[in-house]
């Protein structure tokens, strides 16, 4: 998720990631992690590509992460809905408290 080296520019439609990113929040080098990433799923996406991004964090703590001059990405953000399911005993989606945050890349891309 760091180095996507192998893959060429602009050439992903869609990057779906699920609490990746929130293991490279709990690194010691958070900032650099998270940038880096970022940095390169906006080098692999086409131009208008979207990263959906499932994350425990909430906006006010991811946001300033998700969107920087590096990685110029529009994103939106809502809690995921589920219903509530007493299987495995882990409760529900909701309670655990996702977030869906959907970042797009702008049409005119790395050019």
């Amino acid at each position: 998720m760091m180095n996507l080296k192998g893959i060429e520019t602009d050439s992903i439609d869609t990057i779906i990631d699920k609490c990746g990113l929130d293991c490279l929040f709990s690194s010691p080098k958070m900032v650099h992690d998270v940038l880096t990433a970022m940095k390169e799923f906006y080098r692999v996406l086409k131009p208008d590509g979207k990263v959906i991004i499932v994350s425990q964090g909430k906006p006010k703590l991811r946001k300033f992460l998700l969107r920087t001059k590096i990685a110029p990405f529009e994103f939106k953000y809502q809690p995921v809905k589920a219903k509530q399911s007493n299987e495995g005993g882990l409760g529900s989606i909701s309670e655990q408290g996702l977030y869906m945050y959907v970042c797009q890349k702008g049409d005119k891309g790395n050019k």
